[in-house]
């Protein structure tokens, strides 16, 4: 079916290719090369949920939705919610 419908009903291209979100800046790794370690008082967070939330309008206009930057992302204790409501969105997460 996902075949067909693409076919014959092609979605108009998304005015972004590509988004960047970082949900958290945790990581549990100390790697000389990384900028975290030049800065001791680094804020090592997760994003609000509430906050993520905010982001979803915008997705409509994204393929794909990277939920990654210098944190680890499988640390987010909502990550699986945070992609399934990317995906709710049409985006690639």
């Amino acid at each position: 079916m996902g075949r067909y419908r693409s076919a014959f009903y092609p979605q108009p291209p998304r005015r972004f290719s590509a988004w960047q979100i970082e949900l958290t800046t945790r990581c549990p790794l100390r790697c000389a090369m990384c900028v975290k370690a030049s800065y001791p008082d680094y804020t090592r967070k997760d994003m609000d949920l509430e906050d993520f939330k905010k982001i979803l309008p915008y997705l409509r206009d994204v393929e794909h939705v990277v939920l990654a930057g210098w944190g680890e992302s499988n640390l987010h204790p909502r990550l699986v919610d945070c992609i399934r409501m990317a995906k709710g969105e049409g985006a690639r997460a």
